[in-house]
């Protein structure tokens, strides 16, 4: 279930492209963590890290595309993935769920999904 960094994920922009390479790699930790059955407090930071990656992320790349006539679509995705992620968190500090396959799998699906389509028909139109 890891994120594999290939070329195909390539936006064309050095700098999106290894951010997308690093949110690749936080997700990967948090695969990893469960893997390893980690302690709660371990998986805990690594989910503050994917939040705080991706706002970092989807800020720098939201700079790119901010004159597009769909960038509000493109922006409201980002939000939502956001806040589905600090929802989970929030369960997942207060022991209401553990991280699971289901959400590991919705984090690498969306990843792949919106890099795969929407970065790339996005940020390609810029070049």
């Amino acid at each position: 279930m890891y994120l594999k960094w290939s070329d195909k994920y390539k936006v064309g922009i050095e700098e999106i492209d290894k951010q997308h390479q690093s949110l690749f790699d936080v997700t990967n930790q948090l695969i990893e963590a469960r893997k390893k059955k980690l302690d709660r407090n371990t998986v805990e930071r690594f989910l503050i890290a994917l939040v705080d990656y991706a706002e970092y992320h989807f800020a720098s790349e939201e700079q790119y595309f901010k004159n597009h006539p769909n960038a509000d679509i493109h922006r409201r995705e980002h939000a939502n993935f956001v806040h589905r992620i600090i929802e989970f968190n929030k369960k997942f500090i207060d022991k209401e769920v553990n991280l699971d396959s289901v959400i590991l799998s919705f984090l690498v699906n969306w990843i792949k999904k919106h890099v795969l389509e929407m970065d790339q028909r996005f940020l390609s139109s810029l070049m």
